[in-house]
């Protein structure tokens, strides 16, 4: 809704939209003397976001032939697709995590070696991933 702030939790709360706006970066009137840092950060979060929505399909295709008992449900939210999407990237993780997380970065990591030869696919440094991540995780999870 108009002047509410948007919720952070595994769903969208009743009333909450994703609104992505397209146009060129010409009809915004970015200052040029960015413009360079602009493209590049723009073509690394669309490579970033292109390879979190193949590798989450690697992810669950492997633990459904791996693991005779795993249950999807327990994966799809915001948070997983977070830190899918964080793990493409390379950045400096804080040091304090929830259990719940480090449980999500183990299970990912499990198959992101695999996932990067296959893809040929070199994770890319990122300052400030954390945020793009919130961003594109949540783009994710609501595709």
């Amino acid at each position: 809704t108009p002047g509410s702030a948007i919720s952070v939790g595994n769903s969208l709360a009743p009333g909450d939209r994703i609104l992505t706006v397209k146009c060129s970066i010409n009809s915004i009137q970015w200052n040029p003397e960015f413009r360079q840092q602009l493209d590049q950060f723009i073509n690394d979060v669309n490579k970033v976001t292109t390879h979190a929505y193949s590798f989450s399909i690697y992810i669950f295709l492997r633990a459904f032939i791996e693991y005779e008992n795993f249950y999807i449900s327990q994966y799809i939210n915001r948070e997983f697709f977070d830190e899918v999407w964080l793990s493409l990237t390379l950045y400096v993780r804080g040091a304090r995590v929830s259990a719940r997380t480090l449980e999500r970065r183990e299970f990912i990591g499990r198959y992101l070696p695999d996932n990067c030869r296959i893809a040929n696919y070199q994770r890319i440094p990122f300052r400030y991933g954390q945020q793009s991540s919130l961003i594109e995780g949540t783009k994710i999870y609501t595709a």
